[in-house]
């Protein structure tokens, strides 16, 4: 579903969701209602269920490649800025969680660290 990126109007209201900061190298918080797992969600027109950093990046540099998934550079969930979304694969992905501690598997969410 990319109807939304010609959907100025929409995009407009989906924006005023965001806390828009001056500093590009900012996070730019969802404001609005998150997943249980931290992620922004807003509805297309009642009937699609998006998530709001994959809209952001959609937006601002065109719909993902087929296969591909977001990845935050900043690791915050509820993060918007499209400068802190790469797109990569799903191995790229995992290795990310893994590197910062943030799937089942890690040490520390096994409660094993060392200190």
């Amino acid at each position: 579903m990319t109807g939304y990126l010609t959907d100025k109007p929409w995009q407009a209201r989906f924006w005023a969701k965001v806390a828009v900061l001056e500093d590009p190298t900012a996070c730019w918080e969802w404001q609005a209602s998150c997943r249980r797992n931290g992620y922004g969600q807003i509805w297309y027109r009642g009937k699609v269920l998006l998530s709001a950093h994959r809209v952001a990046y959609e937006i601002t540099f065109g719909p993902l490649q087929r296969g591909l998934v977001l990845r935050h550079q900043c690791d915050n969930p509820r993060c918007c800025n499209p400068n802190h979304l790469l797109a990569g694969d799903q191995a790229a992905n995992m290795r990310d969680r893994r590197v910062r501690a943030r799937d089942s598997l890690s040490p520390t969410r096994k409660g094993n660290i060392s200190l």
